[in-house]
């Protein structure tokens, strides 16, 4: 129940809502099989592709005892209404557990994270890329995500304080400084949200700066940055 599964969570079964939602025949279908035991089976059984396709990209389905629980497990999954009640449950869960000054922590009760923070809003933003926030999320979405970026804004524009302090009097080592991990992510989220443009200097300064080094180094990153 930590708050990186708790979004995970959450962007996977609101995939699931919005495909089933967006195609009432798949409803129709998983309907049938939950409410008929024998519905489509000789459709699996005669395609064997099918069959090892649908196992191999849902692995948990073949801890099923029989094909007829499979399709029970999967039905259960695509359940609309079931789906809608836990994803407002989630959402809600998600925003409590956000501070007042808009961080999250990896537990509840535990210290503000810069990357869980970062996380969420990176979570919440692909989301919106892939269209799968609906309209009844979107108010309490967007709130979630200003939030934890305003948040995220103010630790950026703190380590670059931090930063500069450090290296005054050797300007040509902040010219030659490479972003971290945690700070390429925080420009990798932030880019990703559809939240308003900075408009505190300090705030502008620090993401200009970093966004600079980061674009001037970027070929000495691994493959995760």
């Amino acid at each position: 129940d930590c708050t990186e599964q708790m979004a995970n969570r959450f962007f996977a079964n609101q995939l699931a809502y919005v495909t089933v939602s967006s195609k009432p025949v798949l409803e129709t279908v998983f309907r049938q099989w939950q409410a008929d035991s024998n519905a489509l089976r000789g459709e699996l059984e005669r395609n064997e592709t099918l069959k090892d396709a649908l196992l191999t990209e849902t692995p948990w389905v073949r801890a099923a005892e029989s094909e007829r629980e499979q399709r029970a497990r999967i039905a259960v999954l695509f359940d609309l209404k079931r789906l809608a009640g836990e994803q407002r449950a989630t959402l809600d869960k998600l925003a409590n557990r956000q501070s007042g000054n808009g961080s999250y922590s990896w537990f509840p009760g535990g210290p503000d994270s810069r990357y869980i923070t970062q996380y969420v809003v990176e979570t919440l933003a692909r989301m919106q890329q892939l269209n799968t926030i609906t309209p009844d999320q979107q108010t309490q979405v967007r709130r979630i995500s200003e939030l934890a970026v305003k948040y995220a804004d103010g630790e950026l524009t703190e380590s670059y304080r931090k930063l500069v302090e450090r290296l005054e009097g050797e300007p040509e080592k902040l010219e030659e400084y490479q972003p971290s991990s945690l700070e390429i992510h925080y420009l990798y989220a932030r880019a990703l949200s559809r939240v308003k443009r900075l408009t505190d200097k300090s705030d502008k300064e620090a993401l200009e700066y970093y966004t600079r080094r980061a674009v001037a180094s970027w070929t000495d990153y691994g493959l995760y940055e």
